[in-house]
Parts: structure tokens; C-alpha cells; sequence
């Protein structure tokens, strides 16, 4: 798991080659997530579903495989699959109040199933999952959430943008536009 962690997918799959594809639960997660670098999502979705049949669906244990799941689903283009994830993942940390990276986790499968889906307030999830993280002393799932929260940002802008742009087409006239949205609108248009 270390080493699909860090990105090393290929030394990963090399000590997973004699487990077999129904190899044990603990071994699901880098198989996975070696699949999933390789654009494999739908053999990582069956090897996350597999090895989530194996343990008590709100056990802690299962966070890091839902947490997967998440990204699995996302990267299939599924977000509702994602949500569905997210939401299993949330029932876990309900179960867990003192785990700050299964709450952590939930909170940032949540925001990115709510990004998405374009539902929500993935904002508030990304702010929870930053102080978890943060909590828990995980500097690098904390860059995974700020990324998740740079995403959200960038999506809002480009709505904010479409927006003004459809003010445009609609007001031809800007007698009746701010100064302000007039040069927001100028250099949108530049």
C-alpha cells in the first residue's frame, strides 16, 4: 500500500503479482489503485467491490477502499456512483468519531462527489477535510484537498465567467451595467 501511496505503481503491482486477482482484502487497495494509474477503472471498481464485500461495510477499515472508490468512480465518469461512495464513506466516519482521517476522508469524497455533480456545498466539505487532515498530521492527503478546493474555485470562476458572458449577450446595451461589471465585462471579452 506504501508504495501505490507514494506513486510507485509499477514496484506496487511486482510484490502483488503472486496474490492473484482474488488475493486478500488488505492487498485491494494498491491493486487498485495501480489499476485505476493505469486507466483502469472499471477492473479497480471490481477489485474495490470485491475485497468491500470481505469487511463489515462501516468498519474503519473499509475508509481507504471507499475512499478509493471515490476516485475510481470519478475517473469512469460516474458521479453518482462517486456520491454513492462518499455517502458509504460518511457512514463510516459516522461510526468512528474519533478517527480524524476517516472523517477527514468523508469529508473530502463528499466534496469532490459534490463538485461533480455540481450539487452541495463542496466548499464546506473541502474546509473539513483540510482540518482534518491537518489533525491527523497528513501532509499529503492535505494537498489532495487543497487541490480538490483550487478545483472548486476554478469552477466557480468559470460559472462566474459564463455568467457575465451570457449578461453580455443578453444586455447589448451597458447603459444600465456598473462601472465596475462594465470592466469585469471588458476584460472577459478582451
Amino acid at each position: 500500500d506504501l508504495r501505490s501511496r507514494q506513486g510507485r505503481f509499477e514496484e506496487a503491482e511486482q510484490l502483488l503479482e503472486g496474490l492473484g486477482p482474488d488475493g486478500p482484502a488488505e492487498a485491494a487497495r494498491p491493486r487498485a489503485a495501480a489499476l485505476l494509474a493505469r486507466g483502469e477503472p472499471e477492473l479497480a471498481r471490481e477489485v474495490l467491490e470485491r475485497a468491500l464485500a470481505e469487511v463489515p461495510p462501516t468498519a474503519t477499515t473499509a475508509a481507504a477502499l471507499l475512499a478509493l472508490l471515490v476516485d475510481v468512480h470519478l475517473a469512469a465518469g460516474r458521479p453518482d456512483g462517486a456520491a454513492a461512495a462518499a455517502d458509504a464513506l460518511g457512514e463510516v466516519a459516522a461510526g468512528a468519531p474519533r478517527h480524524h482521517y476517516v472523517h477527514a476522508a468523508a469529508a473530502l469524497a463528499q466534496g469532490r462527489a459534490c463538485l461533480a455533480q455540481g450539487t452541495g456545498d463542496p466548499r464546506a466539505c473541502l474546509r473539513r477535510a483540510l482540518a482534518g487532515f491537518a489533525r491527523a498530521g497528513m501532509p499529503v492527503e492535505v494537498a489532495r484537498a487543497r487541490l480538490a478546493q483550487a478545483w472548486t474555485e476554478l469552477d466557480y470562476t468559470d460559472r462566474a465567467k459564463d455568467e457575465l458572458l451570457e449578461v453580455t449577450s443578453i444586455t447589448g446595451d451597458r447603459s444600465n451595467v456598473s462601472p465596475l461589471d462594465t470592466l469585469y465585462l471588458d476584460a472577459i471579452n478582451a
